[in-house]
């Protein structure tokens, strides 16, 4: 069951783990945490605290995670986008 303890102590946790460049454990904890919002209601959850999740947020930080993974391993992330000619 998804709660406010159990989401902080995974995003901790996936904190801890990007300050030691720790990428895999990060991105781990990271999915964790999203797929434990994913069972709470948007409307937050009330238990010491009346608290609410910016999901946008860690869907951020997750790109970010696989972003600095990547980048670990010498591999570097480019979007590319292609536009298409105009016609004359």
């Amino acid at each position: 069951m998804a709660t406010a303890a159990s989401v902080k102590a995974l995003a901790d946790a996936a904190s801890t783990a990007i300050a030691g460049g720790n990428w895999n454990t990060a991105l781990a904890k990271a999915l964790q945490a999203q797929a434990e919002l994913s069972a709470i209601p948007d409307s937050g959850i009330t238990d010491a605290t009346n608290l609410k999740w910016d999901r946008r947020a860690i869907e951020s930080l997750i790109a970010n995670i696989r972003r600095q993974q990547a980048l670990s391993l010498g591999m570097q992330q480019t979007k590319i986008s292609y536009a298409k000619p105009e016609e004359s």
